[in-house]
């Protein structure tokens, strides 16, 4: 979670940088060197990782956050 909302599937708005790229940059900055298996389901509010996205907060209902992640 970032600001006590769910991490997006995707790095920006778009979908631009979805599953993988987004799964690996969590587990970057979390001091880890990539994600080994991740998860996503439709909820919403969900928050873009990317800080240079046009869109900060997807509260739509096709947002998809991150359930799980396994960072290695």
């Amino acid at each position: 979670m970032i600001a006590g909302i769910r991490v997006d599937g995707c790095m920006k708005w778009g979908p631009v940088d979805c599953g993988a790229p987004a799964a690996n940059h969590w587990c970057r900055s979390q001091g880890f060197e990539r994600a080994v298996e991740w998860n996503t389901e439709r909820v919403h509010p969900t928050i873009f990782q990317d800080p240079q996205s046009s869109v900060k907060v997807c509260d739509y209902f096709f947002c998809g956050a991150f359930s799980h992640i396994a960072c290695q």
